[in-house]
């Protein structure tokens, strides 16, 4: 019985660290990952991070989403943001980060969707107002443009 006891805990114990040294490697990716960023090598700072890339990863396809996106890679940004979107339907970042690629790619519709998606959450987040209101400012609307200018006054 004491044998079978001292067992379990081995093997509890042995788990643990084989997370921990996980953990300290994924750890070590984004830091990796931070650095090439921040010299503008957007492309080389997804690799690091797709060696432990999993779909049900919030963070890792919002972090690639970004990185794809800042390297002009819209519509890879957008498919890492949707999964993101999908992970955590109410997260105000993915959507404001899904509505990035979708205006590069001229999605004007779908990032109107997004603004509203998020108003539906926040009726006051001062920048969707805002966005809104310079999209519908510069589409010559000035009436809808009014509404959310004067929601961000």
């Amino acid at each position: 019985m004491m044998r079978s006891f001292l067992y379990l805990i081995g093997i509890m114990l042995n788990a643990s660290v084989v997370c921990a040294q996980e953990q300290s490697s994924i750890i070590a990716a984004y830091q990796e990952s931070y650095i090439l960023e921040d010299s503008g090598k957007y492309i080389k700072a997804i690799q690091p991070l797709m060696v432990y890339y999993e779909k049900d990863s919030y963070e890792l396809n919002i972090r690639i989403g970004w990185l794809y996106y800042n390297a002009g890679n819209y519509p890879s940004s957008r498919r890492y943001y949707m999964v993101a979107t999908k992970l955590l339907p109410y997260s105000i970042e993915a959507k404001l980060g899904l509505a990035l690629p979708l205006s590069g790619l001229g999605n004007w519709g779908q990032v109107i969707d997004l603004y509203q998606e998020v108003l539906n959450i926040d009726p006051n987040n001062s920048l969707v107002n805002y966005r809104l209101g310079s999209i519908y400012y510069y589409r010559q609307e000035y009436d809808l443009a009014f509404n959310f200018f004067e929601r961000v006054v």
